[in-house]
């Protein structure tokens, strides 16, 4: 038996001792979405909210059904974290985690792959308790030619870099580890109901082993980073105090604000989006040179503001998505008219561009709650009705 043969199958043969013995500790409590995660080296997200490094169970919201960059450029031991990306969607209100792209590096070997929420089920309703013996593999490995490899290949190139995939039945996670990190994944599975509700997603560095996060927290990932130079986790930054100090330097209204500031302002230089709406929202946040968006970091916060609780309260999106669309489509229609025509649409005439545009908002919007009545210039459901742009607009009042 061939070297590369060996290591394949001692991977395999530890994977299902893992599978056999592991805690049945969860990440966080099925009725409750997250629990409460003291661990600092432990970052974890269910598409609805995210528990950063240290963070003592402190959430804030990502809602947007699109990519971000959760763990960017970590070190954990040996291992460098090169990327490590869910990407969420929405399902009848509720945003749930769907793929994830992950990366990593170690002795100056790169390994990239994608999985899915897809993936993730059939994964364990397939192949159950045998997955670890099967040829079956949860993340689909990438080469650098963008092709993929078959789940022969891609098993021993997990086994060659010291990784491997299986599923703990005990607490319905499918992960994959190496001797220094593990990256567990719950999968949410309507045509399933032996398997967990809610889709989750979470990475733990092991308690032995050295975490090194990036200095500048949060601005280089959405899991949070040190304060100033320290690497130790006494002095870890707390991950919300991080978001909150960022959210008070740009002005923004809440803190689930300076989410949609990552994401929708993050250029493909440093994240891609494969979903079109999301693309278009970043294209129209960072705009084009006629527009008021471009290079202007202040009138982007104001249009995030305006527009972001389209997707950020559940009411609002609940709303938008009854009466008209997808809620995405109607956060772009208001970041379109945020970044183009909010100073000049009173105008504008009724056959304009601007007036056209405010009447699809209105209609999308209309006997809605109202949004962001907080900003000192008039939230956006006020500005659309100061238009007449919709006949008899409707506001209506939300008693919780």
């Amino acid at each position: 038996m061939g070297l590369t043969m060996q290591v394949f199958v001692l991977a395999i043969v530890a994977a299902a001792i893992f599978h056999e013995g592991e805690s049945a500790k969860k990440p966080w409590d099925n009725g409750n979405a997250m629990g409460k995660d003291e661990n600092w080296n432990r970052c974890q997200g269910n598409g609805d909210k995210i528990d950063g490094f240290g963070s003592r169970g402190y959430k804030d919201s990502t809602h947007f059904p699109c990519k971000y960059d959760a763990v960017r450029l970590s070190t954990c031991g040996d291992w460098s974290i090169d990327r490590l990306t869910p990407g969420n969607g929405v399902d009848k209100y509720q945003y749930r985690f769907m793929t994830m792209w992950f990366g990593v590096v170690k002795n100056n070997k790169k390994w990239e792959g994608r999985s899915s929420l897809k993936m993730c089920a059939k994964y364990m309703n397939q192949y159950g308790s045998n997955a670890a013996n099967t040829n079956f593999t949860l993340f689909q490995q990438k080469n650098q030619d963008d092709t993929y490899n078959d789940g022969v290949t891609a098993a021993q190139n997990l086994a060659e870099m010291g990784m491997w995939e299986g599923f703990n039945a005990t607490d319905e996670m499918v992960y994959i580890r190496s001797d220094s990190w593990i990256l567990k994944m719950g999968c949410y599975d309507p045509a399933h109901e032996d398997y967990s509700d809610e889709s989750m997603w979470s990475f733990e560095c092991y308690p032995n082993v050295t975490l090194d996060l990036p200095e500048e927290g949060f601005f280089k990932q959405m899991c949070g980073g040190h304060e100033g130079n320290s690497k130790t986790p006494e002095m870890k930054t707390h991950w919300g105090k991080g978001v909150r100090l960022n959210e008070t330097a740009l002005g923004l209204t809440n803190s689930s604000g300076i989410m949609a500031y990552k994401v929708f302002t993050a250029t493909p230089q440093f994240i891609v989006q494969t979903n079109p709406e999301c693309k278009e929202a970043v294209d129209i946040v960072n705009g084009q040179e006629d527009n008021l968006c471009y290079n202007n970091e202040t009138h982007k916060v104001f249009v995030l503001n305006s527009c972001w609780e389209i997707l950020n309260d559940f009411n609002i999106t609940r709303c938008v998505t009854q009466y008209s669309c997808g809620p995405m489509e109607v956060f772009n229609k208001c970041l379109a008219f945020g970044c183009n025509y909010w100073f000049e649409a009173d105008k504008k005439q009724k056959t304009s561009d601007a007036y056209l545009l405010c009447r699809e908002i209105a209609e999308s919007i209309d006997n809605c709650p109202a949004l962001d009545e907080n900003l000192g210039v008039g939230g956006l459901s006020a500005k659309i009705n100061s238009l007449n742009c919709y006949e008899q607009f409707r506001i209506i009042t939300y008693n919780a």
